[in-house]
């Protein structure tokens, strides 16, 4: 049995990735270099200061100890009064039982871009979630909140119900880190993959129920970054399981294509020229060699996600299971912190390269989970920095405009 924090607190690992094999959902060994494991653990359970610094939280004093007590704990930023324990004894309904068929016939199809790959969410994670309820837990919100997605008019219902499911499913995936061995790694990594697409969706379609569309509960939801905190530091705690999962039926989730073949400085055509443009707006900044890093690992993503404009069904087969829709996700993962402390605190070159991240989740609004994510971005960034930094800001608005 190996224990979180103790990879977390002396970076060693003891259940490795095999040499020079990369990760789609947890690729900390090249891409995550500069994420310090310890406080992205902490980030789902500490607000961001205004400063930009991660506030106190009472498990940074655990970490900094030789103290071997139980894993800092994850904490769903989409809490419901729900505090059933995963001690006692599952009480899934009738109505449970429909979720999970509106999943096997329906949700878990959208969840892939090749039919091949089909039977990972359909099939073998289903399978998996018969033994450790926080993934069934798991399985029924992201189900809930495809039905809210497609049902208007009982929308309310479903998205408070997907709240109350992946409440359960944090509290169990708590529990199962503090006890993470080989009996129950393909579980949370499962689970850590599905997360990724439960935050996405729950944290917008929870943000309209709360509070409508207007432009105040778009900013706080969206510059929060309490989703972003969810999708990094749920992943984070993982790698100790990789080993495990290279030799498990779910080996196919961790290969990431040629995300790491992909070189920014060759990148061509419009999207690039426009990216390689915004550098004008940190021009002298002390900052300035930060942000260029980042604005490398944007154009990456950009690359990722349109090479598949040219795919024929033989190479989108061939690509592997992490297809066009990863290419955001990676983009959230291999950020720095740097990074994102710079939109808490709204300074303009990281907002403007987040309007162009934007552009990215608007050309995937056909995934419903993604859907109206890159607008919103995108006119919150431009109410934010207003006419003075249109000139930075007008391709992703007229990238929106264009449809």
């Amino acid at each position: 049995m190996c224990r979180v924090q103790e990879t977390a607190r002396q970076g060693t690992l003891e259940l490795p990735a095999p040499a020079g094999q990369h990760v789609m959902l947890m690729p900390y060994r090249s891409a995550m270099k500069n994420v310090q494991p310890a406080k992205l653990v902490i980030a789902m359970a500490s607000p961001v200061t205004d400063n930009g610094q991660l506030a106190p939280s009472p498990a940074d004093s655990h970490l900094n100890t030789g103290s071997h007590g139980p894993s800092p704990a994850a904490v769903s930023p989409f809490s419901t009064t729900t505090s059933a324990s995963q001690g006692d004894a599952p009480s899934f309904t009738l109505h449970d039982l429909g979720l999970l068929h509106h999943w096997t016939v329906s949700t878990s199809k959208l969840l892939i871009t090749h039919p091949k790959f089909a039977h990972i969410w359909q099939i073998t994670v289903p399978e998996i979630a018969t033994q450790h309820e926080f993934l069934m837990h798991g399985i029924l919100c992201l189900s809930a909140l495809h039905l809210a997605h497609e049902k208007k008019l009982t929308k309310s219902s479903f998205v408070r119900e997907a709240a109350a499911h992946h409440t359960l499913a944090i509290q169990g995936f708590n529990q199962a880190i503090s006890e993470m061995d080989e009996a129950n790694s393909e579980a949370l990594f499962a689970f850590a993959a599905l997360n990724i697409i439960c935050t996405f969706s729950l944290t917008r379609q929870l943000g309209e129920e709360a509070a409508g569309t207007s432009r105040r509960s778009m900013k706080d939801r969206i510059l929060g970054l309490e989703w972003v905190n969810m999708i990094r530091g749920v992943s984070i705690v993982l790698e100790p399981v990789h080993r495990i999962i290279w030799s498990s039926p779910l080996r196919v989730m961790l290969d990431v294509g040629n995300w790491e073949e992909l070189n920014p400085d060759a990148a061509a055509g419009d999207s690039a020229r426009h990216l390689r443009e915004i550098r004008s707006a940190w021009r002298g900044s002390s900052d300035a060699g930060a942000y260029d890093d980042i604005l490398r690992s944007l154009i990456k993503c950009f690359m990722f996600v349109e090479q598949f404009d040219s795919f024929d069904e033989q190479a989108l087969e061939s690509f592997g299971h992490n297809q066009i829709s990863s290419g955001p996700i990676m983009f959230i993962l291999v950020a720095p912190d740097f990074f994102f402390m710079q939109l808490r605190q709204r300074q303009p070159p990281a907002l403007i390269m987040f309007a162009y991240f934007g552009v990215i989740l608007h050309r995937l609004r056909s995934f419903w989970f993604i859907e109206g994510w890159g607008k919103d971005i995108i006119e919150v960034v431009d109410d934010l920095l207003g006419d003075y930094w249109r000139p930075w800001t007008s391709w992703p608005l007229e990238m929106v405009e264009a449809g």
